[in-house]
């Protein structure tokens, strides 16, 4: 069921409506909220919707890093499940 949860980013008020809990859409508007933040204050005033786009690009590294991350542990993974089923065969 969507339930309409309300949050403030950057001083801005936005009513999201969403089926996810109400604890996890605060906790991606903070999230969201602190990116753009960081960014006003790492460079120099912007309008909001660039100061918005850069907080989206950084967002986006962190989630295409987080994957190779996880794709190169993934591949570790496998290499060793391999390695184990080998010494298993031979036993």
């Amino acid at each position: 069921m969507k339930q309409e949860i309300k949050v403030e980013i950057c001083g801005k008020s936005y009513t999201i409506k969403g089926e996810e809990e109400e604890d996890y859409i605060l906790r991606l508007a903070h999230y969201v909220d602190k990116k753009m933040r960081e960014v006003s204050q790492t460079s120099a005033p912007v309008p909001s919707l660039n100061t918005a786009v850069l907080a989206a690009l950084t967002i986006a590294d962190e989630l295409f890093k987080l994957r190779e991350e996880m794709r190169a542990h993934g591949a570790l993974v496998e290499e060793r499940m391999s390695h184990l089923l080998e010494i298993l065969e031979k036993a």
